[in-house]
Parts: C-alpha cells; structure tokens; sequence
C-alpha cells in the first residue's frame, strides 16, 4: 500500500493529479483510495494500475467518459515500476520483514526499559511513604511524650494526624471556653 506522494512518483504524475483523479474515478478503485475526509489514501497495485490507465488514456487526448469506458472494459496499464517491484517482491518483502521484526524488537526494548524504571520507581514510592509515616508516627510519640511530660490531657495524639505535614510544627489552637 504507498501513499499518494508514492504513487505520484511512480507512475509519474503530481500529487495534486493523483488527488483528483482519485475523486474522479473513485469507482473503479479501492476503499482504501477513498477514504473518509481527513483519512488517508492507501492505493494498492490495481489503484496504481488504474491511474496510470488515467494518465496515459488522458495523454492520449481522451475525455472522463472514454476513459471511465476503457476502463469498465478491464483496460489496465501496469507501470514498469510496479513491474519491477513485482519481480522484486519475495527479496523486498523479505527485507522488509526484517525490518519491521528489528523495530518490534527496539520497541520491545524500550518498553521494558519503561517498565524497569516503573518498577524502580514504585519501590521508591513506597520508601517515601514509608519513611515520611516514620516521621509522622516519630513527632507523634514525641508530642505525646512532651504532652505526658506537661501535664496535658490524653487524646491529642488524634490531632496529629488530622493536621498536615507542613502543620504539624504547629501547635494546636487554644481549646474554646478555656
């Protein structure tokens, strides 16, 4: 399957003719061809072969009707470029088979990279958030300790964990009716 820019080259043409010409004759080609708006064109070999009909049956000084005619007749003309690509097929697709299983196997080393580092990173999380209870628990016992040391009524240990961290410097508001 090429893309328009690829087809304009191999058979010659603009991408702008291969654009038009597709919504003209947009019968005798593939779904692919013509696409929704906004998706893209895909043509295989017998798009490829259509519009190269087009372009040589317009050469000729031929108008849409005849040509529209030549080719609900089953005339196609196959671009020695598609020819070539044909004798060239089982290499080519070969090579591209490897080419893409290389790619799959960089991607595949990619996303376990990601997932190491996800991993890492989980492991760290948890570290953090144990080490930041610690401390919570740590200035916990020790305001529980200096309230005992003081004097202080039991039940203020529940205020520390109702404040949050950047507040737990401070103390606690004066009690009302006190």
């Amino acid at each position: 399957m090429l893309k328009v820019g690829q087809v304009a080259k191999q058979i010659g043409s603009s991408p702008t003719w291969i654009r038009d010409n597709t919504k003209e004759f947009a019968g005798f080609l593939s779904p692919t061809a013509t696409p929704a708006p906004k998706g893209i064109r895909l043509y295989d070999d017998k798009d490829i072969a259509v519009l190269a009909t087009v372009k040589r049956l317009k050469s000729e000084g031929q108008d849409n009707e005849q040509i529209a005619a030549a080719l609900t007749g089953g005339e196609l003309d196959i671009p020695s470029t598609l020819e070539k690509t044909r004798q060239d097929g089982p290499a080519q697709e070969t090579a591209l088979v490897a080419q893409a299983m290389a790619e799959v196997a960089r991607y595949k080393g990619k996303a376990e990279a990601i997932e190491d580092e996800r991993d890492r990173l989980v492991v760290q999380l948890a570290e953090v958030r144990a080490a930041h209870l610690a401390e919570v628990e740590r200035r916990a016992a020790a305001e529980a300790e200096r309230d005992i040391l003081r004097g202080a009524p039991a039940g203020r240990l529940d205020s520390i964990y109702r404040r949050h961290w950047w507040q737990l410097w401070k103390p606690d508001p004066p009690a009302e009716g006190g």
